[in-house]
């Protein structure tokens, strides 16, 4: 593949990453749930539990679960969003401005009763 070839200053590049990075999120927290499936359904307590307690243990856990995935998910987001740089547009650059008007408007005007400024140093005189 040809790196030269990509452009990655575009706005869609920078949108490529974000997705890229948003898909990795949601595939870490894919994994996150199915892997911790088998300890929030506790199959197997170590002493038998009325329902009413197994049911409050499997809240428990898959609240923990939960908070653990929305913290993941929050981070991701995070990292996606300070992921997206694009350059800015032509039109909203200063060499876009050049033909208009200077990005600082004291740039190039001389004010009426005045020389336009010359490069010589204050004070210096010609001497014949």
């Amino acid at each position: 593949m040809n790196s030269l070839s990509i452009d990655t200053t575009s706005v869609s590049f920078a949108l490529g990453e974000v997705s890229g990075v948003l898909l990795v999120v949601g595939g870490v927290l894919t994994l996150v749930w199915r892997l911790s499936g088998p300890w929030r359904r506790v199959s197997a307590a170590p002493r038998p539990l009325p329902a009413v307690q197994l049911a409050q243990l499997r809240a428990r856990r898959r609240n923990i679960v939960v908070g653990v995935l929305a913290l993941i998910a929050v981070g991701g987001v995070v990292a996606a969003v300070s992921s997206y740089n694009p350059e800015p547009r032509a039109a909203d650059t200063d060499a876009a401005r050049s033909d208009k008007e200077p990005a600082d408007p004291a740039v190039g005007r001389i004010t009426p009763g005045r020389s336009a400024p010359s490069s010589r140093p204050r004070g210096w005189r010609a001497t014949s």
